[in-house]
């Protein structure tokens, strides 16, 4: 999907959201803008708590993006990261829990999330979900990257002669694993990497 277009059309779908679950009122705006700072001076103490690094998030702003530039982002330091995504499903293993992510509207949309977690955790994430909207529902999560991988993907090809082959080519995903490590619910939409970079840009002024 075009960058431009599918940036308008979240934009569209969030703003969508909003107007159909707030009554109207006159100060509407001002308090989105205010429940957006508080939120934002949230994830940002989140991640300063963690030491955890958001400035990475810069390499997802391209639109095509090579398995190394996510590992060297991701790997190069061994050290938390903050992630901005919806949470897809949730995933009990024995005693242990697993938070699947994926922003298909986000760039770029071939990177999947396999996140180890605690039960409080998939706990609150089951609380604090919305029932329906999953997918429009980000959150902040404080990550502990241990791998990038992209699986290789079995085809089946026919030639002229006397029959079918298998081959394996690589596949247009990437899958980060690690562990999460904290997280809140991003109750305002909207909030991106940008905003974050812009914000402790304005505090070291």
């Amino acid at each position: 999907m075009n960058r431009s277009i599918a940036l308008f059309l979240k934009a569209i779908l969030l703003q969508l959201a909003l107007f159909s679950c707030s009554p109207p009122s006159d100060g509407k705006e001002q308090a989105a803008r205010q429940q957006k700072d508080d939120l934002r001076r949230e994830v940002l103490a989140m991640a300063a708590k963690h030491g955890a690094d958001f400035k990475w998030m810069k390499v997802l702003e391209k639109d095509e993006l090579y398995t190394i530039e996510l590992q060297q982002a991701l790997l190069q330091a061994e050290k938390p990261r903050l992630l901005l995504s919806p949470i897809v499903d949730v995933i009990q293993q024995g005693d242990a829990y697993v938070l699947k992510l994926h922003d298909w509207m986000g760039f770029p949309s071939s990177i999947y999330y396999e996140l180890h977690c605690n039960a409080e955790q998939s706990n609150y994430v089951l609380a604090t979900a919305n029932n329906g909207s999953r997918m429009f529902q980000d959150y902040a999560l404080v990550m502990l990257p241990s791998s990038v991988q992209k699986p290789l993907a079995k085809f089946i090809c026919e030639d002229d002669g006397d029959g079918a082959y298998v081959t394996d080519e690589a596949s247009d995903i990437m899958v980060v694993k690690g562990a999460c490590i904290d997280l809140v619910s991003l109750k305002a939409p909207g909030l991106s990497a940008r905003d974050l970079i812009e914000a402790t840009t304005e505090q070291s002024k």
